[in-house]
Formats: structure tokens, C-alpha cells, sequence
């Protein structure tokens, strides 16, 4: 049962132990692939958050939002050596936060048919194959470096998630060219293949709405393919694929609401000159 929040309440003192040391062994190994990470950081800076994260949904449960402002003050007493700011330790505690609550959230019974299991990756290898083109065409319009890394991470996690997807198909004795099976309707409804050759000359903040809503329709995909009991070796890749396209999808959220508020103090300003 998720406990109770209130604005007066903390972790308890002694209650950060750590993480599980699988949980801190596979931060370590990704830390520098995750839409957030900052070059000039170091995997002491962001361990701090991930056990708040980690250890913040044990102590609260619940919904990661209701929790936030604990977890700031939390940040604040509790992040060590760490060099990160809260809003740079947001994201990083959000997705330790997601980690733990998903452990939970997706079981299998591994029953699926072998047709079920080629279906099923043969779908999300052509959705990862059009995210990484999209991602890439977005990197190549972005009017900042900023949004120009963001995308090249988010087209490089496709990618990554294609090759696993392609090893897997033919593991099982599939093929790694899903373009076969696609049909003009299902190619239609696609929803990179839609994005694809809108970027030139969109705003940064119409830019992250389609990345964002191109990103939505592949968690739905994941959260599908999550119910289908497939093998659980071919779960437990789907399940983190799933995570890491969450954390893009959040950046990119987070991305499009800073162009927002910068956009809107931007006409206020001209406003403001114009009378």
C-alpha cells in the first residue's frame, strides 16, 4: 500500500542504504546514455539521486509527482558529494523513482507463441528503426546544441534498441527486415513516418511536441508488447527498452515545457517594449 505523503514528512534518518547492487551496477554501466547526463559529471554526482529515487518510491510509494517536493527537500539533505542542483537531479531521481515502481508493475508467464514473440519485436523493430530516423532529422534541424544532443541521444537509444530487437528476431529464427511484413495501411499510420520531413523550419517547442508525441506511441507499443507473457529473457529487454523510451519521452517533456515558458516570457518582452 503506497504510504501516506504530507509537506512535513522525510525519509527517515538511516533509510538510505543504498540501492540493490544490480540496481547501482546497471546505473554505472548506462548513466552516460540517459537524455539528462551532463559530460562534465561523473557517475558520483548522479548515484546520489538514483538512490534517492530508488529508495524514495520504498519510503513513499505511490505517484511520483505527489512526492516531488518531499523528495527536493530530501535532495537537499541528502545529496552528498553530488554536484547536481535539484532540477538536474530531478530527472535522474525520476527515473531510478520509474525503475523501482516498474519492477512491479509487469509480469510474465512466458506462454507466448513463438508467432506471438516474432510479431510482437518484428513491430517494435520497425518503430525503433523510424524513431532513430526521426530523432536524426530532428538533430539535424535543431536551432540549439542543446536540443541537437537530446535528439542524437534519443536517435542513438533507438538505435540501440533496434540492434537488440534484430538480434533476438534472428536468435529466434526470424527475419531482421520487417519491411516485408509492413503494409501501405500500418505504414500510414506510423506515427515517425508522419514526423519524418516536418522539421525543417519548426520551432523548437512544435520540434519536441512531435519528438514527444512520436515517443508517446512508442511506449504504448512497449506496454502492449509488455502484456503478451513473452519469454521472460525477451520481457526483461522489452521492459527496460520501455524504461529508457519513458526517460527520453519525460526530457523531451520537460525540453518542451522550458521552450514554452521561454517563448512565452520572449512575447511579454516584446510587449512590454512595444507599448
Amino acid at each position: 500500500m503506497a504510504k501516506e505523503n504530507s509537506d512535513h514528512a522525510g525519509l527517515p534518518a538511516g533509510v538510505f542504504t543504498g540501492i540493490p547492487q544490480a540496481e547501482a551496477d546497471y546505473w554505472r554501466g548506462t548513466y552516460e546514455e540517459e537524455p539528462y547526463f551532463e559530460p562534465k559529471l561523473g557517475f558520483h554526482d548522479y548515484l546520489p539521486a538514483y538512490e534517492l529515487g530508488w529508495q524514495g518510491h520504498v519510503a513513499y510509494g505511490g505517484d511520483f509527482h505527489s512526492a516531488q517536493r518531499l523528495l527536493a527537500n530530501d535532495w537537499e539533505l541528502r545529496k552528498s558529494v553530488s554536484k547536481l542542483t535539484w532540477a538536474e537531479a530531478l530527472p535522474a531521481v525520476r527515473a531510478a523513482w520509474q525503475r523501482a515502481q516498474y519492477a512491479d508493475s509487469f509480469r510474465t508467464d512466458g506462454s507466448a507463441t513463438r508467432d506471438t514473440v516474432l510479431a510482437t519485436l518484428a513491430e517494435l523493430l520497425r518503430h525503433a528503426r523510424d524513431g532513430e530516423g526521426g530523432f536524426a532529422e530532428a538533430a539535424e534541424n535543431a536551432r540549439t546544441q542543446t536540443l541537437a544532443t537530446l535528439f542524437e541521444r534519443c536517435a542513438a537509444s533507438c538505435s540501440r534498441a533496434a540492434a537488440q530487437l534484430e538480434r533476438e528476431i534472428v536468435a529466434r529464427g526470424g527475419t531482421a527486415d520487417p519491411s516485408e511484413e509492413v503494409t501501405i495501411a500500418d505504414a500510414a499510420q506510423r506515427a515517425w513516418k508522419q514526423l519524418r520531413g516536418f522539421f525543417g523550419g519548426a520551432t523548437d517547442e512544435k520540434m519536441l511536441e512531435e519528438c514527444e508525441r512520436g515517443e508517446d506511441e512508442a511506449l504504448e507499443r512497449y506496454r502492449r508488447a509488455l502484456t503478451e507473457n513473452l519469454p521472460v529473457g525477451v520481457h526483461a529487454l522489452l521492459q527496460d527498452q520501455y524504461e529508457r523510451a519513458k526517460r527520453n519521452h519525460d526530457m523531451l517533456g520537460t525540453m518542451r515545457e522550458r521552450a514554452v515558458a521561454s517563448s512565452a516570457a520572449l512575447q511579454e518582452t516584446v510587449a512590454v517594449v512595444a507599448n
